[in-house]
């Protein structure tokens, strides 16, 4: 199941934030989800974005440009996917993207 999570984004800026993923080991202490060989994706409004997403360690690095986040229809639904060399793919993060304008 997916955290929620809604960004506020500053339209026009370009938008960068960094997940960790965790999972509870069996001592119930949270460990980071193994991430190797994944590749990560964001989906809005259900569609596949083409937007830079990197996995670095055991984080999942977002950036939006400028011109993306101008392009964005808000208030909008998004999910950042994860899919594993094995094909399973997870949904880490979920929410409202939200629009910051001044």
């Amino acid at each position: 199941m997916a955290g929620k999570l809604d960004l506020h984004i500053d339209v026009g800026a370009d938008f960068r934030m960094s997940i960790r993923w965790y999972v509870k080991d069996d001592d119930g202490d949270p460990i980071p989800y193994d991430l190797d060989g994944a590749t990560a994706w964001l989906s809005i409004n259900g569609s596949l974005w083409n937007a830079a997403l990197d996995i670095e360690g055991d984080e999942i690095l977002v950036h939006l440009s400028a011109d993306e986040t101008t392009r964005l229809a808000f208030p909008s639904d998004y999910r950042i996917g994860v899919t594993f060399p094995s094909g399973d793919v997870r949904f880490p993060v979920a929410g409202k993207l939200i629009a910051t304008r001044y």
